[in-house]
């Protein structure tokens, strides 16, 4: 069964949190768990406090069902703002959203030079 809802993955060493929210939350937080297992996880601040502590120190919970998606975001919203940034790993003060998110440098220098080895194709050419 499928439920959507907002979830927070914990460090219960350092009491640092992740939160976030799905249209499938048992699914959602079965991905992070993998590719944080896998060392590929998006939030490379989340990542490396896994690699250090390894995943007996994280506790993956649901915060609450949403039966209503149209609210995950605003629910989501009002669990980050509760907790505070300072207490989470998310990067982004806004849920759903990437405003406000700065790449360091060295992530921008490492995105140039994947980017510099392309080529566009002759259709994306002619589009721009």
């Amino acid at each position: 069964m499928q439920e959507s809802g907002v979830y927070r993955i914990t460090n219960i060493k350092t009491e640092r949190a992740y939160v976030g929210s799905s249209v499938n939350v048992t699914v959602r937080l079965a991905k992070h768990f993998n590719d944080l297992k896998q060392g590929i996880h998006h939030c490379t601040y989340l990542q490396r406090s896994f690699n250090k502590w390894g995943k007996d120190a994280f506790d993956f919970d649901i915060l609450e069902y949403v039966d209503d998606i149209e609210k995950l975001i605003e629910r989501e919203q009002f669990y980050i703002d509760s907790i505070g940034l300072d207490a989470l790993y998310n990067t982004n003060p806004t849920a759903g959203s990437s405003l406000g998110f700065k790449h360091t440098e060295e992530t921008r220098v490492k995105i140039s030079t994947i980017k510099k080895g392309t080529k566009a194709s002759e259709e994306s050419r002619a589009k721009m």
